[in-house]
């Protein structure tokens, strides 16, 4: 009789494994991950100046990516001086290509900004395709620009700002982007603007810190300062309850018998726990004589 029950409930078990291993989903192919990074070795340059750019594609992924070629090439007032191939390559999972070029300034770029945007892409699909392009920015010696901002409500989810409720009273931080140095600092006025005049052109990081009551929905942005015109950038805030400052209260006083009440507490459990125990050795107890008697 022994065996035959082994046998019904290895039989069962058997069998409850098999549909689950029917029913469980097949998993996903792995991907590879392809990111681009790129660089420039100096921030500010003037027309003729060398510069040397530097694009280091990684398979961050589990697989290993094959025909790795580029997809997007775009630039302004940077020249390659220095021969690579652009060829598809292979890119095992984990590993890193770095290609260095030589280059020249040829013009002031694009509203005094010289850059370079590439993107790298393989067969058969990507993790994420979101850091499969970069850009490298270096800004023009002696241009000048303007940061500004306009920090709104943001209720009705509708792009257009122009009859959005103005958010003053945000602090906002511009910053070197190189070593997060604080270059100006200042709040929104009564129409939300916050601007800044007569900046080296190049890239920037601007800081908000939200007042009482409102939450600036990106705390930090990075911004590109080109010496052309333009108006503020609008910035999307949102209302958020004020949490009022609690009032100082008395200690708790110690319950009847002299014992805080945090120690019943202990005593409950402790007691609890120990009839737990005494109820598993009870039923310990049980089964060895039921397994006596059956023997």
């Amino acid at each position: 009789m022994r065996t035959k029950t082994v046998a019904t409930a290895a039989a069962v078990t058997l069998g409850a494994l098999l549909v689950a291993g029917l029913a469980a989903p097949a998993q996903a192919a792995e991907l590879p991950d392809v990111q681009v990074t790129v660089s420039f070795d100096k921030r500010l340059v003037a027309v003729g100046d060398k510069a040397v750019e530097t694009i280091t594609v990684k398979n961050a992924g589990k697989a290993d990516a094959h025909n790795v070629k580029v997809l997007g090439d775009d630039g302004a007032g940077f020249k390659g001086l220095t021969p690579w191939s652009n060829k598809p390559f292979e890119l095992k999972a984990g590993e890193t290509r770095v290609i260095k070029i030589d280059g020249e300034i040829v013009d002031e770029g694009y509203g005094g900004i010289v850059y370079h945007s590439i993107g790298f892409g393989a067969d058969g699909g990507d993790a994420n395709d979101e850091d499969n392009i970069d850009v490298a920015r270096m800004g023009i010696t002696g241009l000048k620009g303007h940061v500004g901002v306009r920090v709104y409500h943001e209720a009705d989810g509708n792009t257009d700002t122009i009859e959005d409720e103005s958010v003053p009273g945000v602090k906002v931080e511009v910053l070197d982007p190189t070593d997060k140095k604080v270059l100006h600092t200042g709040v929104t006025d009564t129409k939300g603007v916050y601007r800044v005049e007569g900046l080296q052109v190049g890239e920037y990081l601007v800081r908000f810190t939200s007042p009482a009551g409102w939450k600036v929905t990106k705390p930090e942005i990075e911004r590109v300062v080109g010496n052309g015109g333009g108006g503020e950038q609008p910035i999307a805030a949102t209302k958020v309850a004020v949490t009022p400052t609690p009032s100082p209260s008395a200690s708790p006083s110690p319950a009847a018998g002299g014992l805080p009440v945090t120690g019943s507490n202990a005593a409950l459990v402790a007691g609890a726990g120990a009839g737990v125990l005494a109820l598993g050795a009870v039923l310990f107890v049980v089964a060895r004589r039921r397994r006596t008697f059956s023997a």
